[in-house]
């Protein structure tokens, strides 16, 4: 029975090997959307690339209509309150998200038998560690930490390490760690609010 067990697994190590490394083809694509959909109700609206990964179950992972995913993306729900992802947004090339950190709180027991732990966070009536809103663009080779909140319509530039803060809609946000560059809704003047923010982050 376990040489059986071993033999599912591998090959379904290799199905899940050919599901993401075909190419961005009609074929490719399709494959892709019934492998992510049978997993995490993706919407038929979203497309993931190849060589993505997405870490978690349908309780932990959820994804709305329209998401754009490109490739070598990885989103690890796992060990956490999950992940929220609205409509309408589009995650570039190498970008990282990770609902839970490791505690390293003793200094008697290794980080590694420590365990984890993650941000919880309401919205919609449920409790996430990462949440981002509809219409967000997250740039090649961010980094998004458990505790992240992103507002709608926000942008996050090319390489930034998003970590435990909330966001107001429309910010473009980068820098490591992020903080708030200026508003969309007034690109040329920062408000207020947003200065409080920015001053926040720095």
């Amino acid at each position: 029975m376990k040489i059986i067990k071993e033999i599912k697994h591998e090959l379904l190590s290799w199905n899940e090997l050919i599901v993401f490394a075909w190419p961005e083809t009609y074929i490719g694509s399709k494959l892709r959307k019934m492998y992510w959909a049978k997993r995490f109700n993706l919407k038929s609206s979203s497309t993931i690339a190849r060589t993505a990964k997405l870490y978690g179950n349908k309780d932990s992972l959820y994804i709305g209509e329209n998401f754009n995913c490109g490739e070598h993306v990885e989103i690890n729900a796992c060990t956490s309150k999950g992940i929220y992802i609205g409509d309408d947004v589009l995650v570039a090339r190498g970008a990282f998200f990770r609902a839970a950190n490791h505690k390293f709180d003793r200094l008697d027991v290794s980080i590694n038998q420590q365990g984890h732990e993650a941000a919880a966070m309401l919205f919609n009536g449920k409790e996430y560690s990462i949440i981002i809103e509809d219409n967000v663009w997250i740039g090649a080779n961010a980094i998004i930490l458990s505790g992240a909140k992103i507002g709608t319509g926000s942008v996050i530039a090319a390489g930034a390490v998003v970590t435990r803060k909330e966001f107001p809609p429309y910010s473009i946000i980068g820098g490591n760690p992020a903080r708030i560059i200026k508003s969309r809704k007034d690109p040329n003047n920062i408000t207020n609010e947003i200065s409080i923010l920015h001053e926040g982050n720095m």
